[in-house]
């Protein structure tokens, strides 16, 4: 038992994790937004080869979500900064994120499984390529709101569409989760 979980632990996918966390050590050290981007590119990498080599471990799965919530934390956080408005976009996304895990726990399910009830949330996980766009969409869009990258308005808007789409499907999934959760509570 306990060589398993060692094992698991040195499963290739969560040493990516682990160096996904030294890159957003280092993002926040030195401030360079490369080290967040190499961050996320390593993201879309360590699902892929958990299940290529056959690693997909519980452990994984929560560790991802894990440095996802820190990445996208901590860019929010820094976009707050500039603009304090951002604080209700990081309310939105790490408690939309808990309230859906808390979900897909109790109802042992994945989170890009769940049946959702509204348009946008539904469109969102209805493809593995709109999720992506999103992701890679709204988190360039803080990126660039921070570090002033591209200097081309109709981008910026496409990338603050995307960021706004993203942030309304995450509120959305909120909502399913927690009438879910909500209806499974008996109340006497």
């Amino acid at each position: 038992m306990f060589f398993n979980s060692i094992k698991v632990l040195l499963y290739i996918p969560n040493i990516i994790g682990y160096i996904r966390i030294l890159f957003l050590i280092y993002f926040q050290k030195y401030d360079n937004y490369l080290y967040y981007i190499l961050s996320y590119l390593l993201d879309g990498v360590d699902g892929f080869l958990a299940r290529k080599f056959n690693q997909c471990s519980t452990f994984g799965y929560y560790l991802d979500m894990l440095i996802d919530r820190i990445s996208s934390g901590y860019i929010l956080t820094l976009c707050s900064y500039i603009n304090p408005l951002f604080i209700i976009f990081l309310i939105n996304e790490e408690i939309s994120h808990l309230i859906v895990l808390i979900d897909c726990y109790i109802n042992n399910e994945h989170q890009k499984e769940t049946k959702e009830n509204y348009l946008i949330s539904n469109l969102y996980l209805s493809s593995k390529y709109i999720m992506f766009l999103s992701i890679v969409g709204s988190e360039a869009f803080a990126i660039n709101f921070i570090y002033k990258i591209i200097d081309n308005n109709l981008l910026n808007i496409t990338l603050f569409l995307i960021f706004m789409f993203r942030q309304i499907a995450c509120f959305q999934r909120m909502l399913t989760s927690t009438k879910r959760l909500f209806g499974k509570l008996k109340v006497s």
